[in-house]
């Protein structure tokens, strides 16, 4: 398998195609570069179009656009360039797996948790295995993940209650706890509330009780050994459920059923369920018990499968799957469910694209305390999504160009001119140096000129 398959990218996945030469990666285009850009066609069979593909040597991926029907073929591609994958929805690409250089991939990566799959093992409520199964997914650096308590039944633990003070600590670390009702001991006497009877409103609070004093947000509904065909009790529990639901809207209400390699056999069950309103979160599968020797691996991955096919029949498409096997020898003692097994039904799960399987369990947290949790961490690694850490393409910044001071020019001040001022005359007085007779003889003239007509 391609190192590239589970790991995401761009916010998807990448996937293991049914063709087993290829691997493809929704909404996302790889070969953007100009470097990589090889022809483009126009293909309504995708399949025909990969099958051809093959032949060319220069082809290594292609990108499809669904609606269009055109498909872009690239010489090579490269996640460690920024530019070269986009986002681009409706469209996948698909990989050449042959084609992939080490030179390519990025190496740098992130793991965190995927919110879609839920590990909720079963565990005796008075055991101490749980605190150590918490312990060694700490050692591991494992993240958080639920138990299933069982079972409640007529009013009280079947095995003994839990520890709050650890419950307390687990849900501080980040797991979370989940009632179960019924079982196989549970409904063959007749202690499942509903098979107890009474009104709805009293069995409602019979399966209240736990859910308020423990504060879980998970209720799981064990109906086996035949009483999934009990019409009457089913309505009764249904119709309850539906008031446990009311009072609590944020309930998730899974139903445990036995299963085998053709599927379930209380398809009228669970129609009834949705009929009475209830809204079902999970139906988890026991795939355990099979009454003879067969091939585990392929009787879970079709009990799965076959399953799936039976909810979307009854129009229960949007309802998670959940898969419980009985670790190690079963009942019967026919068939043991070993770790290599448990390896391959996981790694086909996701090989087969079988997103819809979201909720992890087993019987029970004590078997596999002898197994070191290897089954558990398994689920743990399942859990894990490891997201490759795309380049980031560094902004470019305008350099920083200091502005222009326009210089500071010095005003141009006037000369200050002086004003011209017209030379001073001395007055000169032409009587000085005259003797006194003189200037009386002067005036005489003056008065006989102006006493003169002309």
């Amino acid at each position: 398998m391609s190192q590239l398959v589970g790991k995401f990218f761009l916010n998807s996945e990448f996937k293991q195609d049914p063709r087993p030469e290829w691997i493809k990666i929704s909404d996302v285009c790889l070969g953007q570069s100009i470097e990589f850009v090889y022809k483009n066609v126009d293909s309504i069979n995708i399949g025909i179009l990969l099958d051809e593909s093959l032949k060319d040597p220069r082809v290594s991926c292609i990108q499809y656009d669904w609606v269009n029907k055109k498909a872009y073929i690239k010489s090579g591609f490269n996640l460690n360039y920024p530019k070269d994958s986009v986002v681009n929805t409706g469209i996948t690409t698909f990989i050449v797996k042959g084609s992939i250089k080490s030179s390519s991939i990025i190496t740098k990566t992130v793991t965190t948790v995927n919110p879609n799959i839920v590990i909720a093992p079963y565990c005796m409520p008075g055991s101490d295995t749980m605190r150590t199964s918490m312990n060694s997914v700490k050692s591991i650096g494992g993240k958080p993940f639920n138990i299933t308590l069982a079972f409640w039944n007529g009013g009280y633990w079947d095995c003994g209650a839990p520890d709050e003070g650890f419950m307390n600590e687990f849900r501080i670390w980040g797991g979370d706890f989940g009632v179960s009702f019924g079982g196989a001991a549970g409904c063959a006497a007749g202690k499942e509330p509903a098979i107890m009877g009474g009104s709805v409103d009293q069995v409602a609070n019979n399966y209240m009780e736990p859910i308020k004093k423990y504060s879980f947000k998970y209720a799981d509904f064990d109906i086996e050994g035949g009483r999934e065909n009990d019409t009457q009790v089913n309505a009764l529990r249904h119709s309850a459920i539906k008031v446990v639901q009311n009072n609590f809207p944020k309930l998730k209400v899974s139903f445990t059923i036995a299963a085998d390699s053709n599927g379930i056999y209380c398809l009228n069950m669970l129609s009834d369920a949705v009929n009475k309103g209830v809204k079902i979160d999970t139906i988890r599968l026991m795939l355990m018990d099979f009454m003879k020797s067969l091939d585990l691996v392929s009787a879970c991955i079709s009990g799965l499968q076959n399953t799936k096919k039976q909810l979307d029949s009854i129009g229960l498409t949007n309802v998670k799957l959940g898969f419980i096997p009985l670790l190690m020898l079963d009942d019967q003692k026919i068939n043991t469910y070993t770790y290599n097994n448990h390896v391959s039904i996981l790694s086909k799960i996701k090989e087969n694209n079988m997103d819809y399987v979201k909720c992890f369990s087993y019987w029970e947290l004590a078997i596999d305390k002898s197994q070191n949790f290897s089954f558990l961490r398994e689920y743990i690694k399942l859990q894990s999504v490891v997201t490759l850490v795309a380049p980031v393409v560094a902004p470019v910044v305008a350099p920083v160009v200091a502005p222009v001071v326009a210089p500071v020019v010095a005003p141009v001040v006037a000369p200050v001119v002086a004003p011209v001022v017209a030379p001073v005359t001395p007055v000169v007085n032409i009587l000085d140096g005259l003797t006194v007779a003189q200037i009386g003889i002067i005036k005489q003239l003056i008065s006989v000129f102006k006493n003169t007509k002309v």
